[in-house]
């Protein structure tokens, strides 16, 4: 009995958190497209970012490159945990499958952040570089969680088994 209340709690908790990361994708999409749109303005782009020509260019490709890719963990973190709250247990290959890609994402989202760091610095004189290790310390952290799913999915195969 206390097993079906932590799987209907786990459930409902990622059925909201699904709805949030749903909207959470849903306006970094939009700024996506509104950065996309002022690229096309170079007075309102050179403006805002203080930086014009080529610099310009560099920075807003970067910005787009880091935003796309944040994006793309925001849609698998949003399909993980939609399908946390449909599935009958958190164990599926299918969940190993989406923390994989999340872990992935995140090591690309660190490099990418780094890379999109030095190119607005070297841009701009007033920008100090700095190295962010934040990505990749949740890319392992996502990655660990990862095996114990692995692991758990195992353990679930051998339960379903011997029922």
């Amino acid at each position: 009995m206390e097993e079906k209340r932590e799987l209907k709690q786990l459930q409902l908790i990622s059925r909201i958190g699904s709805y949030i990361i749903l909207l959470i994708t849903a306006i970094m999409a939009i700024a996506i497209v509104i950065l996309a749109i002022s690229a096309s303005i170079p007075d309102i782009t050179e403006e805002v970012l203080g930086v014009g020509g080529t610099e310009m260019y560099l920075v807003i490709a970067s910005l787009l490159v880091a935003a796309i890719l944040l994006l793309l963990i925001f849609y698998n973190a949003y399909k993980l945990m939609h399908d946390l709250s449909k599935e009958r247990t958190p164990f599926t290959r299918k969940n190993v499958r989406s923390l994989k890609i999340i872990s992935l994402l995140l090591i690309i989202t660190g490099i990418a952040d780094n890379i999109c760091n030095w190119i607005i610095s070297s841009a701009d004189p007033n920008v100090d570089y700095s190295i962010s290790l934040s990505f990749v310390v949740a890319a392992i952290i996502v990655y660990t969680l990862t095996l114990i799913f692995q692991y758990g999915v195992i353990l679930q195969e051998e339960s379903d088994l011997t029922v």
